[in-house]
């Protein structure tokens, strides 16, 4: 079970701006993706979430990657997780979408760096094949601790994962701790409603394909926060607010204002 505490937050609720845009692996069409470069380009922005995707190395060290290998940016086709750290931040990666280069970032050079901008972030576990749920609560819980360690307030830390062992380790978990519950095209309405009541996530997160009228209705229902991935289009968004969703994850829609005001 996980059973930590953040005692250091007065405010236990996760506070989103209204409307909310979250940087999309940082933000991906204007920087590397899952880079510190994209981390402080969102700041610069006037963000105040990112997303991004965690891995952890094969000597077990949690790094911001998406994909399996880092092939199509330059590396090794061997599998990112396969490799040692020392081997990973090593890699002179070239990101295909704004063809900048970057290194692979280490968690700890995130959370310090959220610490210092004040931004909030949302780390999602990625996993390219089946993980064990003891190995994963052991995975979170070392993310945990990392943030704890920097004294980052519970409520900017928000956990998700597209994993199953992920929604039967979070049905157990302390309430300090934050999570987004991720459906995707496959999941119906009646589905994620009965995720909803067992994991009592602290929001919700959607495709663009499930964000129509007809299907939003029901889930907004649910009186959670949702937001639509991945939207880069201004009058998607737009649309999307007037029928109620929260916000949006976005590669490169930025905020008209600095989003800094937060409702819980």
């Amino acid at each position: 079970m996980l059973n930590i505490v953040a005692s250091h937050s007065k405010e236990n609720d996760v506070s989103f701006p209204t409307p909310c845009l979250i940087g999309h692996r940082g933000l991906a069409a204007l920087a590397p993706e899952n880079s510190l470069q994209g981390i402080a380009l969102a700041r610069e922005k006037g963000f105040s979430w990112v997303e991004v995707d965690v891995q952890f190395s094969s000597d077990g060290e949690p790094f911001l990657f998406h994909d399996r290998t880092s092939s199509s940016m330059g590396g090794p086709r061997k599998a990112m997780v396969d490799m040692p750290w020392q081997t990973i931040s090593n890699l002179e990666l070239l990101d295909p979408r704004t063809r900048t280069a970057f290194r692979v970032p280490h968690l700890e050079q995130v959370l310090d760096l959220i610490g210092q901008t004040g931004l909030s972030v949302n780390l999602e576990l990625k996993y390219h094949k089946p993980v064990e749920p003891r190995r994963l609560q052991s995975q979170w819980l070392q993310l945990s601790r990392l943030a704890q360690a920097r004294h980052l307030p519970a409520q900017r830390i928000l956990y998700s994962s597209f994993s199953p062992s992920f929604e039967s380790v979070a049905c157990h978990r302390d309430s300090s701790m934050k999570v987004g519950l991720l459906a995707t095209v496959r999941d119906m309405p009646e589905t994620i409603a009965n995720k909803s009541r067992i994991l009592k996530p602290d929001s919700l997160h959607i495709p663009l394909r499930m964000a129509s009228k007809k299907r939003l209705a029901p889930l907004l229902s649910l009186d959670l926060p949702v937001f639509v991935y991945t939207v880069n289009d201004s009058a998607q968004l737009a649309t999307l607010l007037a029928q109620g969703v929260r916000g949006v994850f976005t590669d490169c829609l930025v905020p008209s204002r600095p989003q800094g005001k937060t409702e819980p």
